[in-house]
């Protein structure tokens, strides 16, 4: 099983097999490719044969051939750069120091898909050998290997630090998604209550009158011909409790619908974007000049607007009256 540590250079690159920054570090390794060389042909730079020129091509094309679509393998392309890539700014660096900063991009993309494991080995290599081997076997001073050294640890921290902040995003993607995967389940056993307490109402209100209805009515009519008078007043009185029930059912059914808020829609809002601003967050809302009371629906609407921070769109689901 993969550790965090050897996993570090790859999770940027966990959505897909090949992404934009795969397709940015080729091209990018491309132009200096082909920038170096066509320097190397126009310059008459001494020390430089066409044995040269073949090395600087197979340092090129050799550590690409693990880092293409499809054939991504960091570990063998990072050494493959180290060591070709390496090797041939050594001797070129050597007989032509104006080329200092020839394997800056290199770095930057060995930074940009260095692991914990990875940088256990290259940065004593690019960093003690690579410029030791340059002041051994080149006439250098000391001012020019260390620029030189500052020149490599720029390029190489700006690559690893862009992975970091690529890191990073993946995983605040991950944590969005799994806030709405978590926001979705939240929902639907709000919903699923909701539709529990609604039954659980709509069966103490329309199921017990129901019932007391029909038992009052197998009564009457024991009694239409035994007392029809007696019949009749019970009759009224059934129907007196009925059109009671008929009154609190249709109340209910209000109450579900159309619950009316105490405060005008430009309040409501206000209130919710102030309560929203003062916990961390900054929002924009238009509240427009129109004084409006609207139902629990909108407010609902609102407030998940605010708490996921995107534009809730209401069209023709909620009813508001204007004062």
């Amino acid at each position: 099983m993969r550790t965090n540590q050897s996993n570090w250079a790859m999770r940027f690159r966990s959505i897909s097999d090949w992404g934009w920054v795969d397709t940015f570090a080729v091209t990018l390794r491309l132009i200096w490719f082909v920038t170096l060389l066509v320097s190397i042909l126009v310059n008459d730079f001494p020390g430089v044969s066409w044995w040269v020129i073949t090395w600087f091509s197979i340092a090129y094309v050799i550590p690409q051939l693990y880092y293409l679509p499809g054939r991504v393998k960091t570990k063998l392309f990072i050494f493959g750069e180290v060591v070709l890539s390496g090797s041939f700014n050594i001797y070129i660096v050597i007989h032509f120091q104006e080329a200092i900063n020839n394997f800056v991009i290199p770095l930057f993309i060995i930074g940009l898909l260095s692991s914990a494991t990875s940088l256990k080995w290259v940065l004593p290599i690019c960093f003690i050998v690579f410029p030791a081997s340059m002041s051994m076997w080149g006439d250098f001073t000391y001012d020019f290997i260390l620029s030189l050294w500052f020149n490599y640890a720029i390029f190489f921290a700006f690559g690893f630090c862009f992975q970091v902040i690529l890191e990073q995003k993946l995983d605040l993607t991950k944590k969005n998604q799994q806030l709405e995967h978590y926001n979705r389940q939240i929902e639907r056993m709000t919903i699923l209550e909701e539709r529990n307490r609604i039954a659980r109402e709509l069966h103490d209100t329309v199921g017990h009158s129901l019932i007391a209805t029909i038992v009052a009515m197998e009564a009457v009519e024991s009694l239409i011909e035994r007392d029809p008078s007696q019949a009749k007043q019970r009759l009224n009185e059934l129907i007196t409790y009925g059109r009671n029930h008929l009154t609190d059912f249709r109340q209910t059914v209000h109450d579900f619908s159309m619950t009316e808020l105490k405060h005008s829609l430009p309040e409501i809002v206000a209130q919710l974007t102030s309560d929203f601003a003062g916990s961390d967050g900054h929002s924009n809302f238009d509240q427009g000049s129109e004084p409006r009371r609207c139902n629990w629906r909108f407010c609902k609407a609102c407030s998940h607007s605010l708490l996921t921070r995107s534009t809730y769109k209401c069209e023709e689901t909620w009813e508001c009256k204007t004062d």
